[in-house]
């Protein structure tokens, strides 16, 4: 009789340790890239650049952060999760030390956008997928938890590289941030492979190889493991998943989402500037969004596991939200009112980000998670390659930043909108399954049984 292992989620224990691992990888990795706020000032004036070149260094760090993915996956289900993310850190520390020597643009685009963004991208998506397989009841809870350390480095970083470049100039700055980033390391050393529970290959095998492949203590030393390698490899590119409407809303979810999201940040500290603000208060507005998000980060997973309500539903709400703000804050011209909006705009986004890759969870299964997070963290990557350099131009041609916020609010209401047809596409999946499983057309099944759910 064949035997293979999968994880054994104990939702606790040394889970809550990985959580708090998982945070500060986050924090340090993709809190880092959209905390990049505060230099696009100083490398408008140190450059003397317009907003569009500028903010595309970022763009172009988001684009490759998060089109690694795939590889990042499977280099995880290779190696482990742990000595990938090592190594991530490392690529990031070194392509920070090189941008701290940049003399032009084109340079920073080099070392910041694609060697700390294959950096990033190494880290992230591990650090991501590594809750599911410590939690299984309590994911949403532990999920915001680990996603929290985004919104905590919008407390922390914006002020300090803020402090960092006044005291040492951006280059001196990037110097000490490479340093900090080093700790990434640290993080990955506590990513300990779950427990694992021996079951009985069924018929479809195919599953049961994933999981088999994917503990980290099992390394590829014969041709039989490579076969199996090479069959996860095509399993974390699933193109069946394009077969799935629920996977495409998300996949252009993300699309959007990238498209929108990045911009808000990215120009917030600078369009408060262009209002008049001092620059130290303009800052401020970012510890004050993420002071809010990590409240929603915190908080929003006690709805989801509760079935207070559904992630589907928290995702399309908080981007809808989000959206609206940014479209209707065109009045605003002072410090208090961008405080107010934007602390709600946090609290909004604490929510919508972590589900992200719940609601994929939830519309896929665990299973697929890796592969599909994998796939649409690509479609956040284009997102996150134009969106910002759109936003950047925009300003330079119009010479407002509420434009710029006006399209980013329309990405993100649109993002919101989309999910609307989640309920239709799922109840018309549900019939089908009904009607495979008591013939008819499943109809009265459907609704005695209410399988379909937002």
């Amino acid at each position: 009789m064949a035997y293979s292992y999968e994880d054994a989620p104990p939702d606790g224990g040394w889970g809550w340790v990985v959580v708090v691992a998982g945070h500060f990888s986050l924090l340090l990795s993709l809190g880092s890239l959209t905390a990049f706020g505060p230099f696009v000032v100083r490398l408008k004036e140190y450059f003397g650049s317009g907003a569009g070149p500028i903010g595309g260094i970022s763009g172009a760090a988001l684009f490759v952060t998060l089109a690694t993915g795939p590889a990042s996956s499977a280099l995880t289900a290779r190696f482990g999760c742990r000595p990938v993310v090592m190594v991530g850190g490392v690529i990031v520390t070194i392509g920070l030390v090189l941008s701290s020597f940049a003399t032009e643009v084109y340079q920073l685009y080099l070392t910041y956008g694609i060697v700390s963004g294959i950096g990033y991208g190494i880290v992230l998506t591990p650090s991501m997928a590594f809750f599911a397989r410590y939690f299984k009841k309590h994911y949403a809870t532990a999920n915001g938890i680990g996603f929290a350390g985004i919104a905590v480095a919008w407390i922390i970083l914006p002020m300090l590289f803020l402090e960092l470049i006044n005291a040492y100039g951006w280059k001196g700055a990037m110097l000490i941030v490479a340093g900090i980033s080093a700790n990434i390391c640290v993080c990955a050393a506590l990513f300990r492979p779950p427990p694992q529970r021996r079951v009985v290959d069924s018929e479809n095998s195919s599953d049961e190889e994933v999981l088999l492949n994917m503990l980290p203590s099992r390394h590829v030393d014969n041709p039989k493991d490579q076969g199996k390698c090479l069959k996860l490899f095509h399993e974390l590119i699933d193109v069946k998943l394009f077969h799935n409407y629920l996977f495409l809303i998300m996949l252009v979810d993300y699309f959007l989402l990238g498209l929108g999201f990045y911009p808000s940040i990215l120009f917030l500290a600078a369009r408060a500037v262009d209002r008049g603000i001092r620059y130290q208060l303009a800052t401020a507005l970012l510890l004050i969004w993420g002071v809010t998000s990590v409240i929603g980060r915190a908080t929003h997973g006690v709805f989801i596991d509760r079935g207070i309500i559904s992630s589907a539903q928290g995702l399309g709400g908080g981007l809808m939200i989000c959206g609206l703000i940014n479209i209707f804050s065109f009045p605003v011209q002072n410090f208090t009112g961008f405080a107010i909006l934007y602390g709600i705009f946090g609290l909004s986004n604490g929510v919508f980000h972590p589900l992200t890759a719940v609601v994929l969870k939830d519309f896929l299964g665990a299973r697929k998670l890796a592969s599909a997070l994998g796939m649409c963290n690509i479609g956040l990557a284009f997102g996150g390659l134009l969106g910002p350099p759109i936003a950047g131009w925009i300003f330079d041609f119009t010479g407002d930043y509420n434009n710029c916020y006006f399209y980013s609010g329309a990405m993100l209401c649109a993002a919101g909108l989309l999910l609307t047809l989640v309920p239709c596409i799922r109840k018309k999946q549900a019939a089908r399954q009904a009607k495979t499983a008591y013939g008819g057309d499943g109809q009265q099944e459907l609704r005695s049984h209410r399988v379909y759910r937002l």
